[in-house]
């Protein structure tokens, strides 16, 4: 469940960054990523080279944005998520269920392509004192994203837009901090890869079927701690967890760097696990 969310919601804050807040329903926001076979696999091959065409020019006019930006210190974004989910808890978890629908659609291929692009991209913007990545990584990240979006169901992705409450007040004051004129340009590019994955959508055409796995000495063992423990978590408003929420705003503007890298941990553990039981768990999750 974190790798298909950190794919989502880096693709989605990343996004909002360079471009206006959406002036119609009728687009799908994408990004860019990496020419590799492998990436190919979920766009027709007339496609192939559009994506990649597109989301090169988009991680053109980006980077110079990007890369003045201090991604260890980002109040803007850091300020929504903290307001948005102690504002609306059930808004945010209802947008979070959208975005593990949409991923579950996907396919997992490009999924893990994307996931890997992301491990990448975080290695290197380690050296970086503003945490941000190499210009080859953050164009490999966005062509990632772009692909694995192309293979979404469309109808599910598209209620991502307006999911998360207060979105476009988000890209608005985010658009607002930058030069007009390249954010202007990006966002030209930002529609040129949006009709690009658009047009190479596959619809989610090659989604892995989620199969439950139970049972067994593990199945046993998780069902034994699910009746010991249960108690305890049902007594938590989970809408309002404080100590938690504490701790993710005061470790990730203390130690950045470290916070990173510690996501660069989990994506690399990802990577080594089961495609078929990383979507059982997305399925639970959602459900």
């Amino acid at each position: 469940p974190v790798l298909l969310c950190l794919g989502l919601v880096a693709f989605v804050s990343q996004s909002s960054v360079f471009v206006p807040a959406p002036q119609s329903n009728n687009r799908l926001p994408a990004a860019a990523a990496v020419a590799a076979p492998a990436l190919l696999a979920g766009a027709p091959a007339a496609f192939a080279d559009a994506i990649g065409d597109a989301a090169a020019k988009f991680s053109d006019a980006t980077y110079p944005i990007a890369e003045k930006i201090n991604w260890g210190n980002t109040p803007i974004i850091s300020s929504y998520f903290a307001t948005e989910s102690a504002r609306n808890p059930k808004a945010v978890a209802g947008a979070v269920d959208k975005l593990l629908e949409s991923g579950l659609t996907m396919d997992p291929a490009l999924i893990k392509a994307a996931v890997a692009a992301h491990d990448k991209a975080l290695k290197s913007a380690a050296s970086n004192p503003n945490l941000m990545t190499s210009k080859a990584d953050f164009a490999a990240v966005n062509e990632a994203l772009a692909r694995m979006i192309a293979s979404a169901n469309k109808d599910k992705f598209y209620k991502l837009l307006d999911a998360f409450p207060d979105n476009k007040q988000l890209q608005m004051d985010l658009y607002n901090q930058n030069d007009k004129a390249k954010a202007q340009a990006a966002y030209q590019a930002f529609k040129d890869l949006t009709s690009a994955v658009k047009a190479a959508s596959t619809n989610g055409a090659n989604a892995l079927k989620v199969e439950p796995v139970t049972g067994g000495p593990i199945g046993d063992a998780a069902a034994k701690f699910s009746e010991a423990t249960y108690p305890l978590m049902a007594k938590i408003d989970w809408g309002n967890s404080q100590q938690i929420a504490k701790y993710l705003s005061e470790v990730s503007a203390k130690s950045p760097k470290a916070t990173a890298q510690a996501f660069e941990k989990v994506l690399e553990s990802g990577l080594t696990m089961d495609p078929k039981l990383i979507q059982a768990a997305v399925a639970a999750h959602d459900k």
